[in-house]
């Protein structure tokens, strides 16, 4: 079984044949390594150091937020030998392997998210304002004001293009991203209220095509659309969801195969394989009211019965198999199926009223997994404060839509309508980056149809500017499986599709990240051993060594501030001062050691256990999070200048 999967770049394993691996790797719940993300036939052996170790230990991860309150996870009581306790070899062993998991514990908190989101953003498909170009632009080249609305493209001499035959592509509210089987490039198919459209992309972002644009539910029917709510996907089989059709909503699949098998015969085109519904309650397993949101698996398709409050289970014949029923108060938002986990995670939003006798309500979202028998796992509450302009005024105020990284197994992405946010699995409730809008051509106050420009036209009133896209919602996220270590990631705006190779990349405060050390095998006491002074300070001194090789290379501790948007952002390492050095100082002297005159009993061996547990204690205290800042010293008037 796969707990988890990361990317090396040499140094933590090797091959069978001796050599340094680079590639995905996986660790099955033995902490196993196992050379791929996703098979389990070819070992790897670790090499020698904090990193491998870090990567091998299925327990702990990256998942260090600036605000945190870390405490080691075996104290005094569970490294203390009991007064009841035998002092054996076995005994031993285990203490020691508690010491172990604590430094390994510490060296994964000298590790923080980077809060530098976007760090892969490079192209931009849309319509050149004032051309007739569709095609993809380069990100350093591009911004927002350089595209233009399909519904109001015009050419040199003011005369509309052939775009404006495509309206429809202006008001995409869903999409999937399907990478072609021979990898040579990409097949969108995307949805508004009425219509399904469709795209093809080479693999360089140098060419784009629509080759769909429909409004009816078939090649052969002439039975308009009326509300398509949702768009996935499992294999080449694509499933459509329209809220209104038929009284209660229909769920379609289709056969989209010439979206990934890139067959010019069949490119664009999609075959109606099967379609139900109609109004119903939730007892009717094949009708609905209301049928939205969708998730897929590579056997099951759930479709959200909003008016029902359930979400119904089927094959992908659309054969139902359960229903889960979910509180009256929930609204679906959307549903995602993880591999790895072989589970079902459920983002919903739901109100609660204000405390004190206040009018109104605050808005909760629960992150909700199901096993693969679509039974309740756990249910995660979002503490997230969301992007505040300062003056009382959210820019985001709702999550939409759940994205998995392909990249590193612990992180996930939420989108609102302005922002992305990225989430660890292990730690969902907490936010560790946010996308900086400016990063990608944006100022970051501006939503739906109050963009800033860079240029001098800004005093112009906003319908001057009706050729020119000026709405900055994100409508939908796709993310794909990569080869190397990065996520294709592609975001729907309006108008325009973007396009991010992106990766977690991690801040540390250690001078080198792989930091040597004796691995867990090399400190346990053999049973064959004599119990003595000797066999007991050999592995206390290998337990001090990485003791020492991480006291060495830590250089200081974390910094946050808070942004002109109440964003908590990284600052940088604070340096560790002389009289800070000092007081870490490990004394080689009684306390660590046995001496040849005593002898080997609970008290003794408590002594050198707790020695060792203070300076781990030490260290992990050194590297709490120092903030720069609070929220209330934040400079609204800075956030607020035009550029």
């Amino acid at each position: 079984m796969i707990i988890k999967f990361n990317y090396t770049d040499g140094y933590e394993y090797v091959d069978s044949n001796g050599d340094q691996y680079v590639g995905y790797f996986n660790v099955d719940e033995n902490n196993v390594v196992y050379e791929t993300r996703d098979t389990q036939d070819k070992q790897l052996t670790k090499q020698s150091n904090f990193s491998s170790e870090y990567n091998s230990n299925i327990e702990y991860f990256k998942d260090r937020t600036l605000i945190e309150k870390m405490s080691l996870p075996y104290d005094l009581n569970q490294i203390g030998i009991g007064s009841n306790e035998i002092v054996n070899y076995n005994t031993i062993n285990i203490k020691l392997n508690y010491l172990h998991k604590n430094l390994i514990y510490l060296y994964s908190k000298l590790f923080i998210g980077s809060t530098n989101v976007p760090i892969g953003y490079s192209n931009i498909l849309g319509l050149s304002a004032g051309t007739s170009i569709f095609n993809w632009c380069s990100a350093n080249k591009s911004t927002i004001e350089n595209f233009q609305a399909f519904t109001n493209s015009i050419d040199g001499n003011l005369n509309p293009t052939k775009w404006t035959q495509y309206p429809e592509f202006d008001k995409l509210k869903k999409f999937v991203v399907m990478k072609f089987d021979d990898g040579t490039g990409y097949g969108i198919l995307g949805i508004s209220s009425t219509h399904l459209i469709g795209l093809t992309s080479n693999s360089n972002f140098t060419s784009s095509n629509i080759t769909l644009y429909t409004s009816v539910v078939d090649n052969y029917s002439e039975l308009p659309c009326i509300n398509l709510q949702d768009i996935a996907y499992s294999g080449s089989t694509v499933f459509i969801t329209d809220s209104e059709i038929n009284g209660g909503g229909q769920v379609y699949s289709y056969d989209a195969s010439g979206f990934t098998n890139n067959d010019t015969a069949y490119l664009g085109q999609r075959y109606l394989k099967e379609v139900f519904g109609g109004i119903g309650g939730s007892q009717n397993t094949l009708k609905f009211k209301g049928a939205k949101i969708l998730g897929t698996s590579p056997n099951y398709v759930l479709v959200d019965d909003s008016g029902n409050k359930s979400i119904k289970v089927y094959d992908h014949s659309l054969v139902w198999k359960t229903t889960i029923k979910l509180p009256n108060k929930y609204t679906v938002l959307d549903i995602k199926y993880r591999e790895l986990t072989d589970s079902y995670f459920v983002l919903v939003k739901y109100q609660i009223p204000y405390a004190n006798g206040l009018v109104g309500y605050n808005t909760k979202f629960d992150f909700i997994e199901y096993d693969s028998s679509f039974k309740l796992i756990v249910t995660h509450t979002f503490e997230d404060n969301f992007l505040n302009q300062g003056n009382g005024a959210y820019l985001d105020i709702s999550f939409y839509q759940l994205a998995f990284s392909y990249q590193d197994s612990n992180v996930f992405y939420v989108t609102t309508r302005s922002s992305v946010y990225k989430k660890y699995f292990t730690k969902p409730e907490k936010t560790f980056a946010i996308l900086k809008r400016d990063e990608t051509g944006e100022n970051p106050l501006g939503i739906w149809n109050t963009e800033y420009f860079k240029y001098s036209l800004d005093k112009k009133p906003w319908n001057f500017f009706n050729s020119v896209i000026n709405d900055s919602t994100i409508n939908s996220i796709a993310l794909l499986k990569r080869d190397d270590n990065a996520d294709d990631i592609f975001c729907l705006y309006f108008g325009r599709i973007r396009y991010f190779k992106e990766y977690t990349d991690y801040f540390n405060v250690i001078n080198n990240p792989v930091i040597d050390c004796f691995n867990s095998s090399n400190f346990n006491l053999n049973p064959n051993e004599y119990v003595q002074s000797f066999s007991f300070n050999r592995v206390f001194y290998y337990i001090y060594k990485n003791l020492f090789q991480i006291k060495n290379n830590i250089e200081g501790r974390f910094t946050g501030r808070y942004s002109n948007f109440s964003v908590l952002e990284y600052a940088g390492p604070q340096y560790i001062t002389n009289d800070e050095f000092n007081d870490l100082q490990i004394d080689i002297n009684y306390n660590t050691y046995i001496n040849d005159n005593e002898l080997v009993n609970a008290k003794v061996i408590n002594r050198i256990l707790t020695s060792l547990l203070e300076q781990q204690e030490k260290l992990l205290n050194l590297t709490q999070t120092k903030l720069l800042n609070n929220i209330s010293q934040i400079n609204i008037t800075t956030a607020i200048e035009i550029a």
